[in-house]
C-alpha cells in the first residue's frame, strides 16, 4: 500500500507543479524539486510523522530497485542514440567547438575541484584521493544533458533551427567525451571483489568463444530483425538479457552498471537501434525516470549539507565556463555574440546526465554525500537557467516567437 501511495505522489505531484510552468522549466527539474519537497529536507522536518508513514524505511528497496533499472535504461538509450558515423561527417570546426565546449569546462572544473577538495575535505569520498576527486570534478563540470537539451529545444520551438541543430551536435560530442572519461575513471579506480573478478575473467574467454562460434547465426538473426516491422517478444527478451548481463559484468569489474549498459547500447547494430529506442525510451521516460528523479530528491537532506559555498561557486564555474567555452569558438565562425551566448546558455544545462554521473561517482565512493547534494543542486540551477537565459538573449524580433 505504501508503495502505491508513493507512486501516486511521484507521478501526480510533479505534473501538477509543472503544467503551469512548462514554458519556463523542463519536467525533470520539477520532478527532482518535488523529491526534495517530500523528502527529509522539508516534509521530514515539518511533518516527521507524515513522512514516516508515507516513506517508511522498509519501502526504500522498491524505489532503489526502480532507480537502478532506470539508470541502466538511460545508459542503454544513450549508447543507442550516439551516432559516431554522423559525427565523423561533421565539419571540422563543429568538431573543434564540441571538443572545446567539453575540455575547457572539464579542465577548469578539475582545477576548481582539486582546490575545493583541499578547502573542504568532507567533499571527497572515502575511496578517493584529491587527484581522483579532481578528475571526477572535471567530468561533472563538462556535462551537457543531451536528453534535457532536446526537451528544452522542443519546448522553445527551436528543434529545427540552426541553434537547435548545432547545440544537439555539440551535445552529442560532449556525450561521447563524457562517457569515455567516466569509463576510464571507473576502470582506474575500480576495486572489484576478488571472487567476482575471477569469475568475470573466467567467463570472458567463454563468452568471446561463444560470440565467435555463433557470429554467423547472430548476423542472420540481426538481419531478420531489421526486416520486421515490429520486434517479437522473444527478440526483445534476448536483447534485454544481453543488456542486464552487460550491466552486471560492469558492476562485477568494479564499475557502475550504467557503463556496461551504455557500451551494450553503442555496440547494438545500427539498424536495430531505432526499433529498440521506440520500445524502451517511452517506458523509461514515462515510468522509470520519474522514480529515479524523485528518488534523487528524496536522497538529499539539504539542511544537513555543509557545502553551501561550494555549491554557489560550482554554479558560477559550471555555468560560466560552459557558456564561454561554447560561445567563443562559435563566434569565431561568424555567429553574432548574442547567438553564440544563446548556444552557450543551452549547452550549460546539466539535467539527467549530470544526475546519472553523480550517482555513479557517489556509489563508487569518489564523492561524499555533501558533495552529491551540492553538485546536484548545481545541476538543477544550471538546467533552470537554460530557458530564461536563451529567451533573454533572443533578439527582440524573435522573442515573441520564442515565448509562444
Amino acid at each position: 500500500m505504501n508503495f502505491l501511495i508513493q507512486a501516486s505522489l511521484i507521478f501526480s505531484m510533479p505534473l501538477l507543479f509543472w503544467l503551469p510552468l512548462r514554458r519556463f522549466v523542463p519536467l525533470v527539474l520539477v520532478q527532482i524539486l518535488c523529491g526534495i519537497l517530500i523528502g527529509p529536507s522539508l516534509l521530514g522536518r515539518l511533518a516527521p510523522e507524515l513522512y514516516a508513514s508515507v516513506f517508511p524505511p522498509n519501502t526504500g528497496v522498491a524505489l532503489s530497485s526502480l532507480s537502478a533499472l532506470a539508470i541502466v535504461c538511460v545508459g542503454f538509450i544513450a549508447g543507442m542514440e550516439l551516432e559516431l558515423d554522423e559525427l565523423k561527417h561533421q565539419a571540422r570546426r563543429v568538431l573543434h567547438a564540441g571538443f572545446l565546449s567539453y575540455l575547457i569546462p572539464a579542465v577548469g572544473g578539475g582545477c576548481f575541484a582539486w582546490w575545493a577538495g583541499h578547502q573542504w575535505p568532507e567533499l571527497v569520498g572515502e575511496r578517493a584521493t584529491s587527484g581522483v576527486f579532481a578528475v571526477a570534478g572535471s567530468i561533472c563540470f563538462g556535462v551537457t544533458a543531451l536528453p534535457v537539451l532536446a526537451a528544452i529545444l522542443r519546448e522553445m520551438n527551436l528543434s529545427s533551427s540552426r541553434l537547435g541543430h548545432t547545440s544537439l551536435t555539440l551535445a552529442a560530442i560532449n556525450d561521447l567525451l563524457l562517457w569515455s572519461c567516466l569509463t576510464a575513471l571507473m576502470l582506474a579506480t575500480s576495486q572489484p571483489n576478488a571472487a567476482q573478478h575471477a569469475w568475470v575473467w573466467l567467463l570472458l574467454p567463454v563468452l568471446l568463444a561463444a560470440g565467435f562460434i555463433f557470429r554467423p547465426w547472430l548476423r542472420k538473426w540481426f538481419e531478420s530483425l531489421t526486416q520486421m516491422k515490429e520486434l517479437s517478444t522473444s527478440a526483445l527478451s534476448i536483447v534485454l538479457v544481453g543488456l542486464f548481463l552487460s550491466a552486471s559484468v560492469s558492476e562485477m569489474l568494479g564499475m557502475h552498471a550504467v557503463i556496461g549498459s551504455f557500451i551494450f547500447g553503442m555496440l547494438l547494430p545500427k539498424a536495430l537501434r531505432q526499433h529498440f529506442t521506440k520500445l524502451t525510451a517511452p517506458f523509461s521516460n514515462a515510468v522509470l525516470l520519474p522514480f529515479f528523479f524523485v528518488s534523487a530528491g528524496l536522497s538529499l537532506d539539504i539542511s544537513a549539507s555543509p557545502a553551501w559555498m561550494f555549491f554557489m561557486l560550482s554554479v558560477v564555474v559550471g555555468s560560466g565556463l560552459k557558456i564561454i567555452s561554447t560561445a567563443i569558438p562559435v563566434h569565431a565562425w561568424g555567429w553574432s555574440w548574442r547567438e553564440a551566448l544563446q548556444l552557450g546558455a543551452l549547452m550549460q544545462s546539466k539535467g539527467l546526465m549530470e544526475i546519472v554521473v553523480l550517482r555513479a561517482l557517489y556509489d563508487a565512493g569518489i564523492i561524499s554525500q555533501s558533495c552529491l547534494t551540492a553538485l546536484l543542486l548545481m545541476a538543477l540551477v544550471c538546467t533552470a537557467l537554460a530557458m530564461p537565459l536563451t529567451r533573454g538573449l533572443a533578439p527582440q524580433v524573435h522573442r515573441k516567437y520564442l515565448m509562444e
